[in-house]
């Protein structure tokens, strides 16, 4: 069982490399938001947008998969993992919306900007944690 000084150290050092991924995450959200947001038809460069938040959430999952969280930030992982998996499915709700049928433009608009708001939430939450768990924003 580790120190108390070794946990906190590992705490810290978990929490630095999740933040990293959390603002490579939502740089590429956010990127891709401005053009959800834009009143522009959906076009070839929407795929790329897409893809880059799905390669940024996939990668922060493999992370995960071999980076658990000290005791102590259960909640702050899974938060992480909530965020990168309902902002990767917002990514392929996006990308969904360039080949749309008219039909079913709307109901896919409607899921990408739940899932953004979603995700959203996840963030906080996460962030929230660190707070109140390391005093880290």
């Amino acid at each position: 069982m580790p120190s108390d000084a070794q946990l906190e150290s590992d705490r810290h050092q978990w929490a630095a490399e999740a933040r990293a991924r959390v603002r490579g995450v939502t740089e590429a959200v956010d990127r891709m938001r401005r053009r959800f947001e834009a009143p522009l038809d959906p076009g070839s460069g929407d795929a790329a947008l897409a893809d880059e938040v799905v390669e940024r959430c996939s990668g922060t999952t493999e992370w995960m998969a071999t980076a658990h969280a000290p005791r102590g930030l259960a909640k702050a992982e899974g938060e992480l993992a909530a965020a990168a998996g309902v902002y990767k499915n917002a990514a392929f709700a996006f990308r969904s919306l360039i080949d749309a049928e008219p039909d079913l433009l709307e109901p896919r608009v409607a899921a990408c900007a739940t899932m953004l708001e979603q995700g959203d939430g996840h963030v906080h939450a996460f962030a929230a944690t660190l707070l109140r768990k390391l005093g880290l924003s």
